[in-house]
């Protein structure tokens, strides 16, 4: 404590526990100016004689240090204010807390500044942390300030800007020369939500993103789904990589990875509607893990801020920019440029004049550039520049997500406010497991004498309200553990009690409706759609599963995230199973079986489903042909599922369908 400059307040005593063998990398004078800052502030707002609790905790990733006073505390609706610029909060008792202390010289903490705060949030998001006020444990009165900063930040820390410098202050009491740059007209538009300061020019990531967009133009129009695309999506899943401010943290990393994974069926499989729903869960992924987003709201606003970024990150588009081109060195730039291109064309030209297979290699990769072809690649590449430019933005700078958190629950005073509803539903789930107690039992004439309805005709009514009944189960659970208290043991074991029926019963529902599924599909086929309701509703079956146990460990705080991996691991299983040759197998199971199929909807499946097609013979085979795939691509468009339709097919020919003579079943 002395080593920050701190000294003793009032009499208020300092409580320091920490790890013996915690050591991490930092700026020491930094890191110093920060924990001066904070305990300044604590020791201020806390009464004389009071105590103020500093605690430090380590991890394999990040660290931690709690600061707690002894004062009235901050109220949640101002806890991300007084970190502002000359924010301060003016209590009850005449005291204030925010960035009313601290100086921007050394370690010290002088007062009459107004950034105090405002400093030790600078420090730590130059280090890749944050700073936050938080509630303080175990129903404790005071204000705690939670720290958490990684063990070993990556890279080079965050230096575009200097610290906050009050309007008063000389010049000479700026720690270091580097220039205060002037705010842009953004800021006031997204305030402390997303804030700009110290993010540097960077014009690698300009020069990436522009890449990304000229391989997308050169290389995807005119043809079909398959090595292109999938080399353009890893290029700008590996550019967003590389600008996250926070790829070393290990849910941003399993982010990254996991969209890079979900690239992959665009070139293993022709089905382009499995490989598009996959790519595009891949991208939210992505915008999600570097964000690092922690709860359904905050996912939800990663999202958003995706297209926002196109008009947050125009400054530092702009600082980029003047980097590219440099002072001094734009001619240099220009004529690099202009001579590398003379000498592609001039050597290119040559050389496939002299070998054919040059010439075969260069004409698979030039493009077309008549007006009408150019003007459509242009506009690809621009769009796609646009788009990877602002992810990568968004991943260089993330906004405060955590602003779409839900504040902390009031518990409700009485425990039948909460426990009456769910008991309710407890019920009618209890109510619907008899029926289906009565239906297995009772058999398949009790329920046409009783219902009037055949068995298939039961099964495929209730599918649809079954999966609506799983997520409002969910959302049920969800509002009745923020309502509940925990206050007393009882309290517990009537939260774990009511829930886990409940969340036991939902799995039973869970079950029934994949059974339901199952039975009409084997009654009426198997379709895309069908398929993919059952891979979602087994998804929602292991949430209440992971709800199940979050709710006996009273701690759901991990929940959001492991479901959202979970999902997009569910979402490349279902890519893994090749659903279009798994739907073609289990229809041509079911033709051998009964005699009903729907030969004209397995022809419209992708070309993954031909070897599987090849088991029928004459009219039915010319029936099931399958359309819209291309059999002639270039290596570009290389796709595993049309090599090995082309592969199985062989001298065999498909040929179109006599008038009239394909059965629908």
């Amino acid at each position: 404590l002395a080593a920050t400059g701190t000294p003793p307040t009032r009499g208020v005593r300092f409580t320091v526990s920490a790890p013996g063998g915690l050591v991490v990398r930092a700026d020491p004078a930094r890191l110093r100016q920060l924990v001066g800052n904070l305990l300044d502030n604590a020791a201020r707002h806390s009464p004389a004689g009071g105590v103020v609790a500093v605690l430090a905790a380590g991890g394999a990733a990040t660290w931690t240090l709690a600061v707690t006073d002894s004062g009235p505390g901050v109220p949640t609706a101002d806890r991300d204010r007084v970190f502002e610029r000359f924010g301060t909060l003016v209590h009850a008792d005449g005291s204030t807390t925010g960035s009313a202390t601290g100086s921007v010289t050394g370690g010290g903490t002088g007062g009459g500044t107004g950034l105090g705060l405002a400093i030790a949030r600078w420090v730590a998001e130059l280090h890749g942390g944050t700073v936050r006020f938080t509630d303080p444990l175990d129903g404790a009165s005071g204000a705690r300030v939670v720290v958490e900063l990684p063990v070993s930040p990556s890279g080079a820390p965050r230096v575009a800007q200097g610290p906050p410098v009050p309007r008063s202050a000389p010049a000479a009491a700026a720690p270091d020369p580097e220039p205060v740059v002037v705010p842009s007209i953004l800021s006031p538009i997204f305030g402390s939500f997303w804030p700009e300061d110290g993010v540097p020019a960077r014009r690698d990531l300009v020069l990436a993103s522009a890449a990304v967009g000229v391989l997308a133009g050169v290389l995807l129009p005119f043809r079909a789904p398959g090595l292109a695309m999938f080399l353009m999506l890893l290029a700008a899943t590996g550019t967003v990589a590389y600008a996250a401010r926070h790829r070393r943290e290990p849910f941003t990393l399993a982010c990254l990875a996991g969209c890079a994974l979900l690239c992959l069926p665009v070139v293993l499989l022709d089905a382009a509607w499995i490989s598009t729903l996959c790519w595009l869960a891949g991208g939210a992924l992505a915008l999600v893990g570097v964000t690092r987003g922690r709860s359904v709201p905050s996912f939800v606003l990663a999202g958003v801020s995706w297209p926002l970024a196109s008009l947050r990150g125009l400054p530092w588009f702009g600082r980029s920019l003047q980097g590219l081109a440099g002072r001094g060195h734009a001619p240099g730039l220009l004529r690099t440029v202009v001579w590398s291109a003379l000498a592609l064309v001039v050597f290119g030209a040559l050389f496939a004049s002299a070998d054919a297979l040059v010439a075969s290699w260069l004409g698979a990769i030039v493009p077309d550039w008549e007006v009408d072809t150019f003007v459509l690649r242009a506009f690809l590449s621009a769009a796609v520049f646009g788009l990877v430019l602002a992810a990568a933005y968004l991943a260089l700078n993330p906004p405060r997500t955590r602003a779409a958190d839900l504040p902390e629950p009031t518990p409700v005073r009485h425990r039948y406010e909460w426990l009456a509803p769910v008991l309710l539903v407890d019920a009618v789930l209890a109510l619907f497991l008899v029926a289906q107690a009565a239906v297995v039992f009772g058999g398949h004439d009790y329920l046409e004498r009783t219902t009037g309805l055949t068995y298939a005709e039961y099964v495929h009514q209730g599918f649809g309200q079954l999966t609506v009944a799983t997520a409002l189960t969910l959302l049920v659970v969800w509002a009745a553990s923020r309502k509940a208290s925990r206050t007393t043991p009882g309290d517990r074991l009537a939260l774990r009690a009511s829930l886990g029926v409940l969340c036991l019963m939902t799995l039973v529902v869970v079950a029934s409706a994949l059974y339901r599924m199952d039975l009409y599909q084997e009654a009426y086929g198997f379709t895309r759609l069908r398929l993919l309701v059952d891979v979602f509703e087994g998804w929602l079956g292991l949430v209440v599963l992971l709800v199940l146990v979050a709710g006996l460990r009273l701690d759901g705080r991990w929940l959001p995230r492991v479901a959202v991996l979970t999902g997009a691991a569910a979402l490349a299983g279902l890519a893994v199973l090749n659903p279009d040759a798994w739907i073609a197998r289990h229809n041509l199971d079911r033709y051998e079986a009964t005699g009903k199929v729907d030969l004209p909807y397995l022809g419209s499946l992708s070309a993954d489903a031909v070897p599987e097609l090849l088991r029928l013979s004459g009219p039915d085979l010319a029936c099931a042909r399958p359309r819209g795939w291309s059999s002639d691509d270039d290596w570009l468009a290389w796709n595993l599922g049309r090599e090995r339709a082309r592969d199985a097919l062989g001298a065999e020919e498909l040929r179109a369908p006599a008038p009239l003579a394909c059965p629908v079943d």
